[in-house]
C-alpha cells in the first residue's frame, strides 16, 4: 500500500538498511494487526553488538495521517483502542533476539496507523540529556503498524456540493487517480494521478478539469485487494 510523501518520507528512515554503526535490526519493518491474527502480532529485535545492552520500545499514534496536519503523539494510555507493545524494556544478549509483541485491549472501531520506535538506551548513563539523545539517535528503528477493525470495510462517497471523495469506510484507502468525464460514457474522461492514502473520515479533492461535469470515475486499492473502480453519474 502507497502513502502519502510525508509518511513515505517518515517511513525511508526507517527503512534504510542498517549502518555499521548501528547495534540492533529489526523485521519486520511493517505489519498490519488484526483481532483474528493475534499469532501475528509482533516483531522482532535483533542484536548486532557482541555486549549486552538494555533497549526500550515505545509508541505513538499517527494522527491525520496521510494529510498536511499530520503528526504523532504519544499513544494515549486512557484509550483502550490504542496500541500497546510489550515487553517495553529489554536486556539483549550479544547477537540475541527479542519478540516484541502487539496488542490493543478492545478493537479498534476503525482503521489507525502507529510507529513503534525501538532505541538502545544510552551508553554512557552519566551524560547529560542532550548528550544522550544524539548518542542513540541514529540507532533508533522503528515499525509501522497499521491497527485494523473487526470487519474492515473500505468505502468511497462523493460530496458534490464541496466536490470531495471522502473515506466513509473503516480502513484506508490508496487512491491511485481520478478522472472526470463530460458524459457518461468512458470516452470522455480526463485521467488526474493522484497516488495517496485517505484514511477513514478524511477526504481529498476533486479535480475539475473538464466542465460540466458529468461523471467521476476513483480508481483504488486497499491493504488486500487489487485495484478498483468507483464511479458517479449526474
Amino acid at each position: 500500500m502507497k502513502l502519502k510523501p510525508k509518511i513515505s518520507s517518515l517511513l525511508l528512515g526507517i527503512l534504510l538498511p542498517a549502518t555499521s554503526s548501528a547495534n540492533i535490526t529489526i523485521y519486520p519493518m511493517s505489519l498490519k494487526i488484526t483481532p483474528s491474527t493475534t499469532s501475528k502480532n509482533k516483531f522482532k529485535i535483533y542484536s548486532k553488538s557482541d555486549q549486552l545492552q538494555r533497549v526500550t520500545v515505545s509508541v505513538r499514534k499517527i494522527i491525520n495521517p496521510a494529510t498536511a496536519d499530520e503528526d504523532e503523539i504519544p499513544a494515549p494510555a486512557t484509550d483502550t483502542q490504542s496500541l500497546i507493545a510489550s515487553p517495553q524494556s529489554v536486556l539483549l544478549p550479544a547477537g540475541g533476539e527479542q519478540t516484541i509483541t502487539l496488542r490493543t485491549i478492545s478493537t479498534p472501531e476503525k482503521e489507525a496507523l502507529y510507529r513503534v520506535f525501538v532505541k538502545p538506551a544510552p551508553a554512557d548513563p552519566s551524560a547529560n540529556e542532550e548528550e544522550q539523545n544524539a548518542s542513540v539517535t541514529s540507532l533508533t528503528r522503528g515499525v509501522l503498524v497499521y491497527s485494523l477493525p473487526q470487519d474492515p470495510t473500505s468505502n468511497l462517497t462523493l460530496d458534490l456540493k464541496s466536490a470531495r471523495v471522502e473515506n466513509t469506510g473503516n480502513i484506508h484507502v490508496w487512491i491511485k487517480d481520478i478522472a472526470t468525464c463530460s458524459d457518461h460514457s468512458e470516452d470522455h474522461c480526463k485521467k488526474t494521478y493522484i497516488g495517496t492514502s485517505v484514511f477513514p473520515g478524511s477526504s481529498l479533492p476533486v479535480p475539475t478539469s473538464i466542465l460540466p461535469v458529468k461523471g467521476i470515475v476513483v480508481n483504488y486499492q486497499t491493504h488486500d485487494t487489487d485495484m478498483k473502480s468507483r464511479r458517479w453519474d449526474f
